[in-house]
């Protein structure tokens, strides 16, 4: 009797080894993402910008900016029509990348047997000449939602670097698909390139997008349809700036048109994504946040409208920071409550329905969130307000 529980106890000590060895296969290890000083580059301008929102449009030249900004855009639509300048609305642009319909595809299944002494064996191929189970019949079909190709221009190559953006990519995939429906994805070529330091990727970058990326650590272009960065010192920090450029790649594919409070705000909110185990985890950007605070208690924007508002042109002058902050500010509020998030799913549905065609986000969110633009303002500025810590995302 005693021999028959001993053997029994080392059979549940080996399946549970077994269990335990298939696991850690099946998800490798991966660094938690930790909040980071969001976006360097544009943050060194971030106090003088609070600063000269304080001052008066006497003293300030960046105030006479922001009053520019405040036209509603149907003002600036008339204005370029007077003007006989052809462009299309105030929030759109036709960023078309090659695309294709997603498709499924059989992956390895994984398959366990035992052998002549009773031990349990797993393995994704089966061994010859024996009997073999499938271990997990919903293994084997996958959707694939883009074609991954990683350049190191002369970089070493970051360890595990593909199989985390390949992981993080998916995981932003099925985060939208959640919201717009599988059937209005689309798939996409992700290419990423990395430089191995930043003179090799500003000189690139120059060639490709002009002298206005001096100040840049990345950059997504439909010309190439690449995302492009290069080695920062902490691999984490590459792998931050990566997601933030694919989020373009993939928002670009399934959208074209959009807004850019919209396709920066989801790419800073996905910049912060990490993976545990089967969940993904995005959190605040404390950064952003206390930005977008300072900057409403300054007086910038006038409202919410007027932010929503801002054409092309504007987003990228003096108040670029603030104007990211905002833009990450506003998604995550969006996505941190049912109203918010539901009239955020109207939006991206109506953006992917209406694919490269026209589409005004104000009207939209105006119409879809309860109570429209001025609740939506209000909902938003109380919880940016809030001081309570804000949750972290799990999907």
């Amino acid at each position: 009797m005693n021999k028959q529980r001993l053997s029994f106890a080392a059979f549940l000590v080996i399946c549970v080894y077994g269990l335990w060895y298939l696991q850690k296969q099946l998800t490798p290890e991966r660094p938690d993402v930790i909040p980071y000083a969001a976006r360097p580059e544009l943050m060194d301008d971030a106090p003088a910008l609070v600063t000269g929102i304080e001052t008066s449009a006497e003293e300030s030249q960046l105030a006479i900016d922001v009053a520019a900004l405040r036209q509603t855009a149907q003002q600036r639509m008339e204005a370029a029509s007077i003007q006989e300048i052809m462009e299309a609305g105030p929030d759109f642009s036709c960023n078309m990348a090659p695309i294709r319909e997603v498709t499924e595809s059989s992956s390895n299944q994984i398959y366990q047997w035992r052998d002549e002494n009773g031990l349990l064996h797993f393995s994704d191929s089966p061994p010859a000449g024996l009997e073999t189970d499938i271990f997990d019949a919903r293994q084997g079909t996958t959707f694939e939602y883009f074609q991954l190709d990683i350049d190191f221009r002369g970089a070493n190559a970051v360890p595990f670097f593909r199989n985390q953006i390949q992981a993080q990519a998916t995981s932003m995939y099925e985060i939208l698909a959640g919201m717009v429906g599988q059937a209005r994805l689309k798939q996409v070529d992700l290419n990423v390139v990395i430089f191995p330091d930043w003179s090799s990727y500003l000189e690139y970058a120059i060639s490709v997008a002009g002298e206005g990326m001096v100040n840049s650590g990345g950059f997504y272009t439909n010309a190439t349809n690449e995302a492009v960065t290069y080695s920062y010192e902490d691999d984490e920090q590459t792998l931050t700036v990566t997601r933030h450029e694919a989020a373009h790649v993939i928002l670009n594919g399934m959208l074209a048109a959009g807004p850019l409070w919209l396709h920066e705000g989801l790419a800073e909110y996905f910049e912060l994504l990490g993976m545990r185990q089967q969940y993904s985890q995005v959190s605040p950007n404390l950064e952003w946040l206390n930005l977008a605070r300072s900057s409403i208690a300054n007086g910038y924007p006038a409202s919410l409208a007027d932010f929503l508002d801002v054409p092309p042109e504007g987003w990228r002058g003096e108040a670029q920071a603030v104007h990211y902050a905002l833009g990450w500010s506003l998604v995550y509020f969006m996505l941190d409550n049912e109203n918010g998030k539901g009239a955020l799913t109207a939006l991206l549905q109506k953006l992917a329905d209406d694919y490269c065609t026209p589409t005004n986000s104000t009207v939209q969110l105006n119409l879809s969130y309860p109570g429209g633009i001025p609740a939506l303002q209000e909902d938003f500025y109380a919880w940016l307000n809030n001081e309570a810590d804000k949750r972290v995302h799990t999907y």
